[in-house]
């Protein structure tokens, strides 16, 4: 246990220098510096130092030499540690077929669960998904509900879209946008093979997904309820498998 924590606080602290180059006053900027810091975290299980390498080779910075190959393998490092910007970047890569055989359907399932675990980005490709249908079921109203909850994390693009959408989509189903806590486990929870959690639900409520107006008590005895009826697989034993598979290099 105190070789594992002695690594751990090492490869916090390669994380910490790396982020201390970038912003220091005394020093120009050097993104060689900074990769090398991050990428000795990212070798003893740092988890955000995995993620940061993934971008810097993705994108190619300054004095770092783009590679996507290495770029991706970092990504999914990070992935497997259910970081979810990390899913979103592999689930794009896998989109384009970027240094991977392209998997459209597997890059779809990863948006999906990077949206829940809390990627704007995914919310908005998750979204798009969803409207065009390329979920293996077209779904604008849902598709509006991921749009509505990025827009509540700030995104201008979720904003200007439910402007030009929201009249639209409550005509044509005739009621507003939100659901009873048993809708919302259908739509969104059984999709990705995992249980619902009472934060996801309060989380839920607070962006207006969920139109129940629930007592802590009641939520936990459905939460309880919609568990027992649902058998479902971890989030993680097929999706990732698959990723892993999916990501070798051309």
């Amino acid at each position: 246990m105190k070789s594992f924590k002695d690594t751990t606080d090492l490869a916090e602290k390669y994380y910490q220098l790396g982020m201390d180059i970038y912003y220091s006053k005394d020093n120009k900027y050097n993104a060689r510096k900074k990769f090398d810091c991050f990428e000795k975290a990212a070798k003893l299980g740092h988890v955000e130092a995995q993620f940061q390498c993934g971008m810097m080779l993705q994108e190619g910075i300054d004095d770092v030499r783009k590679d996507t190959t290495r770029s991706l393998q970092y990504y999914v490092n990070a992935a497997k540690s259910q970081h979810a910007d990390a899913i979103m970047k592999v689930a794009y890569f896998l989109e384009f077929g970027i240094a991977c055989k392209q998997n459209a359907d597997l890059s779809t399932e990863l948006y999906s669960i990077a949206a829940h675990a809390g990627s704007v980005y995914a919310m908005l490709k998750y979204a798009e998904c969803l409207e065009l249908g390329l979920t293996g079921w077209q779904n604008i109203t849902v598709a509006f509900s991921w749009y509505q909850r990025a827009a509540n994390l700030g995104n201008f693009y979720a904003k200007k879209w439910i402007d030009d959408h929201k009249c639209s989509i409550i005509n044509s189903s005739g009621t507003s946008i939100a659901y009873t806590l048993e809708e919302y486990n259908n739509l969104y929870l059984i999709n990705l093979q995992r249980h619902i959690s009472y934060d996801e639900v309060k989380t839920a409520m607070e962006n207006g997904l969920i139109s129940d107006v629930l007592t802590d008590d009641e939520i936990k005895t459905k939460i309880d309820q919609l568990t027992k009826v649902n058998v479902l697989l971890p989030i993680d034993s097929k999706s990732y498998f698959e990723l892993y598979e999916s990501v070798k290099a051309k």
